[in-house]
């Protein structure tokens, strides 16, 4: 259900003139002090509707953040000062919110029942993101935890420590830093195994993407030979055309030699009997 936003029409009345609301004299300072009422309580709104954009823009940071120190397996030190700024912004929009919601009543608007609407809608909206908010910060936060629980628990099979005998919710709850030396007694020997299997790994992709690209190569030489095969057929068809008519030509041409010297040679015969 779509909650219907009456601000910008309780702005657009606010700016009519008193005589097409038909405002009473008597009651026009009461009107003039809710509508100020409600232009501060739209601030508040905005200002708040602020800080959740920039508790959206930290838990992206957060993200980003959590998704390096899972690839690199190192820490990052502005991951906890970021957990405190949102913690800090989600507390002030709770105490923010809160006062708002006993800041106006329904006697407050004897005569403005929209100002009523404009407050109670706006508040249930700000309750309404913000509860959607702090859902979405905790699944968050409960993957994040659920993922460092399995790098630890696979760092400590390849090490050969016993996983059973670690607390894992214990060593993640209270250490900032989830790849600790204290999880395995030879930590860096560990951490230089993953890091050579990490290269390893590194290597066999890249001689993957290498064969698929000698793959590629080879698919394009076929194409090319098959082409090419049909070109030299071809040539290979007119050479022997060609080689044909040299030879036709030649024993033409030693024909027609022949004819000129056997013509020749009766002229000066029947030359030397006249």
């Amino acid at each position: 259900m779509v909650v219907r936003d009456r601000k910008a029409e309780f702005l657009d009345k606010a700016r009519k003139p008193a005589s097409i609301f038909k405002i009473k004299p008597e009651s026009k300072y009461t009107e003039d002090e809710n509508v100020k009422f409600i232009l501060n309580f739209l601030r508040k709104v905005e200002d708040i509707n602020n800080t959740f954009e920039f508790v959206t823009k930290g838990i992206t940071d957060v993200i980003k953040i959590q998704s390096a120190i899972l690839e690199f397996n190192e820490t990052d030190e502005t991951l906890f000062n970021t957990y405190q700024s949102i913690k800090k912004e989600l507390l002030s929009i709770s105490r923010k919110i809160s006062s708002l919601s006993n800041s106006f009543n329904q006697e407050q608007f004897p005569d403005m029942p929209a100002g009523l609407r404009i407050c109670n809608t706006q508040t249930i909206t700000l309750k309404r993101k913000f509860s959607s908010t702090i859902s979405y910060y905790y699944s968050i936060q409960e993957e994040y935890r659920n993922t460092c629980k399995a790098q630890v628990k696979r760092q400590a099979e390849i090490a050969g420590a016993d996983v059973a005998r670690l607390n894992l919710d214990e060593i993640i709850g209270s250490k900032t830093d989830i790849f600790l030396q204290t999880v395995l007694p030879d930590y860096d020997v560990t951490h230089h195994f993953l890091h050579e299997v990490k290269k390893r790994h590194e290597s066999f992709l890249k001689m993957e993407r290498t064969i698929e690209d000698l793959r590629d190569l080879f698919f394009d030489l076929a194409l090319i030979v098959q082409v090419d095969y049909a070109l030299i057929d071809r040539i290979d068809k007119h050479s022997n055309a060609v080689d044909r008519l040299v030879r036709e030509g030649r024993g033409s041409t030693y024909r027609y030699k022949t004819a000129v010297k056997m013509t020749k040679f009766s002229d000066f015969r029947n030359e030397t009997v006249d």
